[in-house]
């Protein structure tokens, strides 16, 4: 969480479950601001990296081939049909009585390009951005690609977004980021997603069967 350890989210949640907690507002703004100016410090120290990398609003020819050259369960065409279509739209307008907003102040898709030493593209990735939550949908990386760069990149994407929370679904980019120094974080929680097939379908599968399935297959694409 780069924006504070105490959001105003989670302020408004604790007085919620708590009604006594509100006597300790001037404390949890003060414990707040100090924790803001000990990570405002050490953002300072946070630079441009090293290596190329490019933001789009869209996907261009050059991700669309490193897309289309994976076996995924959504085409290239059809993840860019969804960017073009959000379901989610900017704006402050809410329906209390319905859960799953259809609006959100920030909704934004944005996919990176990560470029190594001899300038050849190495990783696309497709990062959703809601209300200060991060998710990264989509990661599409070469074979000579560590990651590190990718890492580095969202370090400094979270920092200059003031990201209060990122989720990564990806098995391997959440391994990479154990692995990694580069990629602080205050807070972090495992979660399990489970999917579901019907007993039919799973006998008539390989014993080791892989759907290779992303967080983007499912319907967090699109919320």
């Amino acid at each position: 969480m780069e924006n504070g350890i105490i959001s105003e989210q989670i302020q408004q949640l604790f007085f919620r479950k708590k009604e006594w907690i509100k006597t300790f507002t001037p404390l949890l703004h003060l414990v707040d601001s100090t924790a803001n100016a000990l990570i405002g410090i050490k953002n300072i120290r946070t630079g441009k990296p090293d290596f190329r990398f490019e933001v789009l609003d869209k996907m261009d020819v050059d991700i669309k081939n490193l897309v289309s050259s994976f076996n995924s369960q959504r085409t290239a065409d059809e993840i860019s049909y969804f960017i073009e279509n959000p379901w989610i739209l900017e704006g402050r307008k809410r329906d209390e009585n319905y859960f799953f907003s259809s609006y959100a102040e920030v909704f934004k898709y944005k996919w990176v390009k990560i470029y190594n030493e001899q300038g050849n593209l190495e990783t696309a990735s497709l990062l959703l951005l809601r209300d200060g939550h991060l998710r990264v949908p989509y990661v599409f990386s070469t074979e000579s690609s560590d990651l590190k760069r990718f890492i580095q990149f969202l370090n400094i994407f979270i920092i200059q977004n003031r990201i209060k929370m990122m989720t990564v679904y990806n098995e391997t980019l959440n391994q990479k980021i154990k692995e990694s120094a580069l990629l602080s974080s205050i807070y972090e929680k495992d979660f399990k997603r489970d999917y579901l097939f019907r007993k039919e379908l799973l006998l008539s599968l390989p014993k080791n069967f892989n759907p290779q399935l992303q967080d983007g297959d499912g319907d967090c694409m699109m919320t």
